[in-house]
């Protein structure tokens, strides 16, 4: 069913903007999608990428905000095979994928053991555990967290959840898209373009596939990713894997060192084209602290690089119709301390 594949987690929009709410227990199940709220649209982004002669309408952006993995975890975790054949849940990446499978797994009754890379903020080590989940802190980055999962496989009697690399979790991002488009389709809008982050690419290949099932081949995709863990730019550009050597900087939900073979495949064969873009981790930061601004809401600088190609000058993004639909996902690791920490290190 439609709530079994899942939907971004409960919807508020600003003038110009749409976020994604973190989940409400009272409305949340395990089974059960949260109520997405109608779309309304604010304009002060939209000032920001607005072109002489433009009007307001032509440049208005719509962005989806907040983490959106636990409801794509619901996919994976609800399937027969791991409630009936196994007792545990192995998730192997560190952030909100580590916290949603967490999640997930406790709603239904499932044992979960996630191991994180020892960039792991304390933070969500601690918000993971409270989920009633085994952590377990191994190696300098997710890949390396990936081999000790994988090797607790043996063990028996475990399930696997990737973060990324996985078509139900890539359908649940797509129903994102349907979402939008369901919610546009009273004005006949379409955006001009679309703008995400890039971690894994599990939700760049669900962006894509959504926006095929809805109509918008056509429709180009921009893609940010931070200087220290830009593996996706980097795979475009040579046109296949690339490993990076190491990961760094303050968007560590973004730090894969190689992504998605398949995010690859779907970014070549998307119609509208994918344009990858790098921002630095000063320019990631100044945009989490613009939304808190401007729009009250606190994210992580994985979130900010996405919103970051909208505040650059010159704009990166082009002059089309439509408005620009922003999607802006990741934010459980950070709280006020933590901002307050980048911003002073990267004036």
């Amino acid at each position: 069913t439609q709530s079994t594949w899942g939907h971004a987690e409960g919807l508020f929009f600003f003038d110009f903007c749409v976020f994604v709410s973190f989940p409400f227990p009272s409305l949340y199940s395990a089974s059960t999608d949260c109520i997405p709220l109608p779309l309304t649209v604010l304009h002060s982004i939209s000032r920001n990428v607005m072109r002489d002669g433009e009007s307001d309408t032509k440049r208005d952006v719509i962005a989806i905000l907040k983490s959106i993995k636990a409801h794509v975890k619901n996919a994976l975790l609800c399937r027969d095979a791991i409630i009936t054949l196994h007792s545990k849940a192995q998730e192997k990446e560190g952030g909100n994928a580590g916290l949603a499978t967490a999640y997930c797994a406790r709603r239904i009754g499932v044992e979960a053991t996630v191991v994180v890379p020892t960039t792991t903020k304390p933070l969500m080590v601690d918000r993971i555990r409270a989920e009633g989940a085994e952590v377990i802190v191994h190696g300098e980055n997710w890949n390396a967290a990936d081999t000790l999962a994988r090797d607790m496989l043996q063990q028996g009697n475990v399930g696997y959840v990737h973060p990324f690399e996985h078509p139900l979790l890539w359908a649940g991002h797509a129903s994102i898209i349907r979402e939008c488009a369901q919610q546009m389709a009273s004005t006949d809008a379409r955006p001009g373009c679309v703008v995400l982050a890039v971690g894994g690419g599990g939700l760049l290949c669900g962006v894509l596939q959504g926006m095929a099932q809805v109509g918008w081949s056509e429709v180009p995709v921009f893609t940010a990713e931070t200087e220290g863990t830009a593996s996706f730019h980097r795979a475009m550009e040579a046109k296949s894997l690339v490993t990076l050597d190491a990961i760094s900087g303050v968007a560590t939900s973004l730090g894969a060192r190689y992504v998605s073979q398949s995010a690859i495949d779907a970014a070549v064969a998307h119609t509208g084209g994918v344009t990858t873009q790098v921002v630095t981790d000063a320019e990631a930061v100044a945009a989490c602290r613009f939304l808190l601004d401007t729009h009250r809401v606190l994210v992580e600088p994985a979130c900010g690089a996405a919103a970051a190609l909208l505040l650059k000058e010159p704009s990166v993004l082009p002059s089309t119709s439509g408005p620009i639909l922003l999607i802006v996902c990741g934010g459980s690791g950070v709280n006020l301390e933590l901002l307050q920490q980048w911003l002073a290190v990267l004036k």
